[in-house]
């Protein structure tokens, strides 16, 4: 059972998604997913993606995002400019792939997510996405690489001793819980 606190979240975050314009949270997504490619290994696979438009569709609030990959790269689009590969499916089950709490077959298969357009370039994105792992050594070297030289070293240790892994393992572990405690017994989450 959700305790009321996090009932009045789920409500605040089921609000936000409904009446945030979807450019903000396309331009949010893009935003964070090209400060967290710099300096990434997985950075160089987003060639194969180039030029693709990827549109993802939160069926129970009627989001629609897109963007197209200019590796490495993402830059939001309006969904309206049209698709390669268009992901649908609901908030709590994009949450669980996001999270990595269920693989993207497991929704797929029992038809809780689905894939329109490109068949090739949907395997690829599920099989870069299942890959998928943060070097933030390399991260850290990405970002303070353009300081100039006594302020890089300085800024490399103040950004190793945030533990970035450590803090963002404890927010997924949270989400996670959370998106766990609200499938319950129904098997879906209230958002």
């Amino acid at each position: 059972m959700t305790n009321p606190s996090r009932a009045v979240l789920d409500r605040a975050f089921r609000l936000h998604l409904r009446w945030c314009p979807d450019r903000l949270h396309t331009e949010a997504v893009s935003r964070a997913w090209n400060h967290l490619a710099r300096g990434q290994p997985f950075a160089r696979r987003m060639r194969d993606l180039d030029g693709q438009r990827i549109a993802v569709e939160v069926t129970d609030t009627g989001n629609a995002w897109a963007f197209q990959v200019r590796a490495p790269r993402l830059h939001p689009i309006r969904p309206e400019a049209g698709w390669d590969l268009r992901v649908r499916g609901a908030t709590d089950d994009l949450l669980r792939l996001a999270l990595g709490l269920e693989d993207a077959d497991t929704l797929f298969f029992h038809r809780r997510l689905s894939m329109e357009g490109d068949t090739a370039t949907g395997v690829y994105l599920k099989n870069f996405l299942d890959a998928l792992e943060v070097d933030w050594e390399a991260h850290i070297r990405g970002v303070t690489g353009a300081l100039p030289g006594p302020l890089r070293e300085p800024a490399r240790g103040l950004a190793r001793r945030a533990r970035p892994e450590q803090r963002l393992a404890a927010l997924r572990e949270a989400l996670a819980a959370a998106v766990t405690e609200d499938m319950g017994q129904a098997g879906t989450a209230p958002w």
